[in-house]
């Protein structure tokens, strides 16, 4: 099977490493930059040092007037000298917390593209049922950084949302003692019914789910991701994980009807006693 790959994909991942290496370059000469005026202003101390020794020589002297004078239009220039070295050190300074900051935008852009192709090239990889409930699972886990997750199908015979598939880390974990939602019911039947996400935002501790993301298939509803908990590490949403929603809201549901219908040999409808039996043979 030929790779597809997005147009302009790698000429975008190109020029963020070419973006990344410019700052690379601009810390090197601030830094080597930096380097030079703190060697300057050490010479320029021991200089200006010297020449007051020798200022104060000259003034206990009464023969040497002109040379005392001339010393002190010396030390007039260094002392400016000085000054602008630091006024040139601090314009240094400000700029290289600029290019920080522009930095560590660039790698958090870069860190949520590679996320987002991770997640998505997973999805679309394969075609078993099994598998691709498996990887949407994985994205909550390991992606998103939830520690516990329940995935919901609806069945277009009894209008509920059957729980499928799961994982709850550090506990045991029956997805089959879960009961049916009717479409509707609570934060989950709502939410699938309306095909609004749920999000609690900011999280508590004392709220479930934190998010309920609908999966639909183009205008058909196929079910529910329904996060409960995040992992032990985690306490709050990241910028990425909103991402991550929008991608799963729009390829999941497709990706799990899809891997339905191609083992059902083109049947239009994903029932839920399929889909354990399709999860069965995955096994």
């Amino acid at each position: 099977m030929t790779e597809k790959k997005e147009p302009g994909g790698q000429e975008s991942e190109g020029k963020l490493f070419e973006r990344r290496d410019e700052v690379l370059q601009l810390f090197k000469r601030g830094a080597e930059f930096y380097e030079e005026l703190v060697k300057e202003n050490e010479r320029l101390r021991f200089r200006n040092a010297a020449l007051e020794e020798e200022n104060a020589r000259l003034q206990r002297s009464d023969d040497q007037p002109t040379e005392v004078g001339e010393l002190e239009r010396k030390l007039r220039e260094l002392e400016e000298e000085r000054k602008k070295l630091v006024e040139r050190y601090k314009t240094v300074e400000s700029e290289n917390a600029d290019f920080a900051a522009r930095y560590a935008e660039i790698e958090e852009e870069h860190n949520t593209l590679a996320n987002l192709y991770i997640a998505s090239f997973q999805l679309h990889s394969t075609l078993n049922f099994a598998e691709v409930t498996r990887i949407v699972i994985e994205i909550g886990i390991n992606l998103i950084g939830i520690g516990r997750i329940v995935l919901y199908l609806l069945d277009s015979e009894d209008g509920k949302l059957h729980p499928v598939a799961g994982d709850g880390l550090g506990e045991v974990f029956d997805v089959k003692a879960r009961a049916p939602i009717a479409l509707g019911e609570g934060l989950i039947g709502k939410a699938t019914e309306d095909g609004e996400r749920y999000i609690c935002d900011p999280p508590r501790e004392d709220q479930t789910p934190l998010a309920v993301i609908p999966l639909p298939s183009g205008d058909q509803r196929i079910g529910a991701l329904v996060l409960e908990r995040f992992l032990q590490q985690k306490s709050a949403w990241s910028a990425v994980d909103f991402e991550l929603f929008n991608l799963l809201g729009t390829h999941a549901g497709t990706a799990l009807c899809s891997a339905a219908i191609r083992s059902q040999q083109a049947k239009a409808t994903l029932s839920v006693a399929h889909a354990r039996s399709l999860l069965k043979e995955g096994e």
